[in-house]
């Protein structure tokens, strides 16, 4: 029974205190100031999150036209090539005569270094 009394004498007296401190605490200019200090920051948090969002959808769209460029880039690249591609042929076709034989059309092209470019520029656009 005792120790029922002073359980509940000690709760009272934090109670009264933590009503006192609390008292205290609003008469202070700072504590009075908290929640505008609150509400202006939970905007700021809101005008950053757009922000946020505004440069994320930023930078995706930027991204694409990126990729757009990059893609035209290198569609033109690849025709530049195999055109030129077509025209080496149908020189060295040309002046192989008819007669030529697909070896020696082969060796005409390793000696100009054609074929290891082909095989370059393959490996490079099976990549992309």
């Amino acid at each position: 029974m005792n120790r029922s009394l002073i359980t509940t004498k000690v709760q009272a007296s934090r109670t009264c205190l933590l009503a006192s401190e609390i008292s205290v605490m609003k008469k202070l200019p700072a504590f009075n100031e908290l929640p505008s200090l609150i509400e202006v920051h939970k905007k700021r948090i809101d005008d950053l999150d757009v922000q946020i969002t505004d440069v994320k959808d930023f930078n995706e769209q930027v991204s694409q036209e990126e990729i757009v460029k990059v893609d035209k880039e290198f569609n033109r690249w690849k025709m530049l090539y195999r055109q030129r591609m077509r025209k080496y042929r149908d020189v060295r076709d040309a002046l192989m005569g008819e007669e030529a034989t697909k070896e020696d059309l082969a060796n005409k092209d390793e000696e100009f270094g054609i074929d290891e470019l082909d095989e370059e520029s393959q490996v490079m656009l099976s990549r992309m």
